[in-house]
């Protein structure tokens, strides 16, 4: 517990005001995506009201991720301007919970921030001082070369998926028994996946060969542990047995947020864009993870305990956080690249995962249709979908070209 206290105090001493941004409305996020839209979708329809918002929002947020991306004043406009999007959804909720706002207009809303902000999120422009003058570069990167994305690819995607269908075979296991469960597993597993960065982080301090072994046996061995994971939730859904399936879930979290995740980051951005993710923002972005969730879910899901559960309240909470961010100022110049002979890229790990998640709804949609399931079945299906595809997962991580080089 001290090393948790230490790593967010040292956090908090380091956070400049554009993190503080990002934090407040990271809590705001975790308030409206993590239980609001989810919560409203399900009051509204239950698992077919669910389905239904995540396919409008992961539409509608890799269509704002492509459109945030053509140029740096758009990406730049849009991590800015989007969570006003946030306010609107909140409002919405507050004013009407009907099924076309709770399940349609709400995921849209949704959707359209997560896509606009997170595009620019890792690609804000950067100061670099030259003959005595400040100049802000552009943001992106030059687009990498087909070979780089292809690894690319199969080193994020069966990454992304498996986190998508975890999280919310997650939801229509835990809405059956109430928004408290919900509540509580995202908490729980947001600081059950800190602790575990912490131990990881004790793994390694600099980056070299052997520290990069060690990296690399990591992603190996948290990508088997994420495998058992879905193998142990799979079996506690399948008997019915809640405490096997909470268990697979903390174990799949733990790995997952706590060492896969800003394994990802790093690999994928390898491959992408090198130059860009540096060890301090992951650190940072996994800070304002857990205080985000214990802050905006913890008391919302803390507020339903107390038997003093409205629609307006969180989503009060979450609109005056956002307004709040709004106070801080926001110094950023969009500069578009004047070497054009290769086009730049904005988001581009983000965009290839948003864009894996839309085709992986599309399909399940239609095949969910089809057999017009129950929520235990839509579960049962999102984790048979994870399980298989962290088979893919295990065996490209230990295949030799599966990681970028290390830079000299």
């Amino acid at each position: 517990m001290s090393a948790v206290l230490v790593n967010i105090r040292t956090w908090i001493n380091e956070t400049e005001p554009k993190d503080w941004r990002r934090m407040l409305i990271k809590v705001s996020t975790a308030i409206m995506i993590s239980i609001i839209g989810p919560v409203g979708a399900w009051d509204a329809a239950q698992h077919e009201g669910l389905l239904i918002y995540l396919l409008i929002y992961v539409a509608c947020k890799a269509v704002s991720a492509k459109l945030s991306s053509l140029s740096s004043r758009n990406a730049l406009l849009a991590h800015r301007v989007s969570p006003a999007l946030l306010i609107i959804a909140g409002i919405i909720s507050i004013v009407n919970q009907s099924w076309q706002a709770s399940v349609v207009f709400v995921a849209a809303l949704l959707g359209s921030y997560e896509g606009a902000y997170w595009t620019g999120y890792f690609d804000l422009p950067k100061k670099k001082e030259e003959n005595g003058e400040v100049q802000w570069m552009p943001m992106g990167c030059p687009r990498p070369n087909q070979e780089q994305i292809g690894k690319a690819k199969l080193l994020s995607q069966p990454f992304a998926i498996s986190q998508f269908v975890v999280v919310n075979a997650m939801r229509f296991g835990a809405l059956q028994r109430g928004v408290v469960w919900l509540g509580a597993f995202v908490v729980i597993s947001e600081v059950v996946a800190y602790v575990v960065s912490i131990a990881y982080k004790r793994w390694k301090k600099k980056e070299t060969d052997q520290e990069r072994k060690t990296e690399e046996e990591l992603w190996r061995g948290g990508q088997g542990l994420f495998f058992l994971s879905f193998f142990i939730m799979i079996l506690g859904l399948y008997f019915d047995y809640f405490l096997l399936f909470t268990i697979g879930w903390l174990v799949g979290q733990g790995v997952q947020k706590g060492v896969l995740r800003p394994l990802e980051m790093k690999f994928a951005s390898g491959f992408l864009n090198p130059s860009k993710l540096r060890a301090k923002d992951i650190k940072r972005f996994q800070a304002m993870e857990v205080v985000a969730a214990v802050a905006g879910v913890g008391v919302t899901t803390y507020l339903k305990v107390q038997d003093t559960w409205a629609p307006s309240i969180p989503s009060l909470l979450a609109i005056i956080i956002v307004l709040i961010s709004y106070m801080i100022p926001f110094r950023y110049q969009a500069i578009e690249p004047t070497d054009l002979s290769l086009p730049y890229e904005i988001g581009l790990r983000e965009r290839l995962k948003f864009k894996m998640h839309l085709i992986l709804m599309i399909l399940t949609s239609i095949l969910f249709y089809n057999f017009s399931p129950q929520a235990k079945s839509v579960a049962m299906g999102f984790l048979l979908i994870g399980f298989f595809t962290s088979v893919l997962a295990v065996y490209w991580a230990n295949q030799k070209n599966s990681f970028p080089k290390l830079k000299s």
